[in-house]
């Protein structure tokens, strides 16, 4: 009986607290709405100056406003580096990968796999880092820097799938260009060391140029990330 009465008070009570609570407002109901043609919430569907039938505004996407401004600062100079960086850097790869092959012992795969390891942590490291930094300090306004690698993150941020749209060299252009410093001096070393110097540092040439092959193709790895069909 005593469990019967608490009950019937308990419900009474949410029915008086329901009827009691004001109905929302179309703008209320509008703020909290989503969508179905807009499920991703791309587009603010509540605008102040006409809470009910306002337009669309794309809070972020390909028609945002500032994406579209942040994309059309690519230019054929940017393009130019960024092919040149690709062919100078993969043309360092190949010999630096020669190079290690014809190095290599049996006896090193344990070395290989180390440094393998090591070379993924520190090129996510990296990334995350230049990410970061990117991100938080710098303008696009900047001279040089600015429009050249500020950009792309800017851009990453307000429209997340414009690196879909983008073809290999746009995408890869400028992860290729940061190892090539460390390509370049691993490829005088191979050409201008003794065999018994080359050996006795083979470990962490290993490890350099595996970290340069992550940090090479992070971004390549990031555009997968963020596509969901017609992935390799």
């Amino acid at each position: 009986f005593l469990n019967g009465f608490y009950f019937d008070r308990l419900d009474f009570k949410w029915q008086w607290r329901a009827i009691i609570t004001p109905v929302k407002t179309e703008k209320q109901i509008l703020e909290n709405s989503m969508p179905e043609d807009d499920p991703n919430s791309n587009s603010d569907t509540y605008q102040p100056s006409d809470a009910v039938d306002g337009q669309l505004k794309p809070r972020w996407g390909p028609h945002h406003a500032g994406a579209r401004e942040l994309a059309g600062l690519y230019t054929r100079g940017k393009r130019t580096q960024e092919t040149v960086c690709i062919a100078v850097c993969l043309t360092l790869m190949g010999y630096n990968l020669f190079q290690l092959t014809m190095y290599f012992q049996a006896s090193r795969w344990s070395t290989i796999i180390a440094a393998a390891l090591c070379g993924v942590v520190t090129a996510d490291f990296l990334s995350g880092l230049a990410h970061w930094a990117a991100d938080t300090w710098g303008s696009v306004e900047l001279p040089v820097i600015g429009k050249a690698f500020i950009r792309p993150f800017r851009e990453h941020h307000i429209d997340p799938t414009s690196i879909t749209r983008h073809d290999f060299i746009e995408t890869n252009g400028d992860n290729f260009m940061v190892p090539i410093p460390v390509l370049a001096s691993m490829a005088w070393g191979f050409a201008s060391k003794p065999p018994q110097a080359i050996l006795a540092t083979y470990h962490w040439n290993c490890f350099l140029f595996l970290l340069a092959l992550f940090v090479a193709f992070t971004n390549q790895i990031h555009k997968w990330s963020h596509t969901y069909f017609g992935l390799p």
